[in-house]
């Protein structure tokens, strides 16, 4: 049996537990609260911010695999010179600026293209 003040301890835990839900239940009241909302849904990144969270895949992949795409091209015996030359380097140019593409992806497109032509 609860003696009296732990029984008022409980009811007011309940109680602070109830209003918090019932709060919620009306969405954020100011920015700060959106804020936190959209962190603890997992839509915005957490403070500090870290620009490899959640990275997926790609975690195991260095830098410079997604720069230095021409040497994949060398397994394809394609000409030094000409415009077949010239279009591949300037696909490989393309795949490198774009950093929301996996490497996978960049090579995927360079198989596609190396075929293409």
């Amino acid at each position: 049996m609860l003696s009296i003040k732990e029984t008022i301890f409980v009811a007011q835990v309940q109680e602070a537990y109830f209003f918090r839900i019932w709060n919620r239940s009306f969405g954020p009241t100011n920015a700060f609260e959106e804020m936190i909302e959209l962190t603890e849904e997992g839509k915005m990144w957490p403070y500090p911010i870290d620009n490899e969270y959640q990275i997926g895949d790609e975690e195991d992949v260095p830098f410079y695999e997604h720069i230095f795409l021409d040497k994949y091209l060398a397994q394809y015996n394609l000409p030094d010179e000409g415009p077949v030359a010239q279009f591949m380097e300037l696909v490989c140019i393309g795949l490198s600026k774009n950093p929301y593409m996996s490497i996978k992806k960049k090579h995927a497109h360079l198989d596609w293209s190396v075929f293409s032509v």
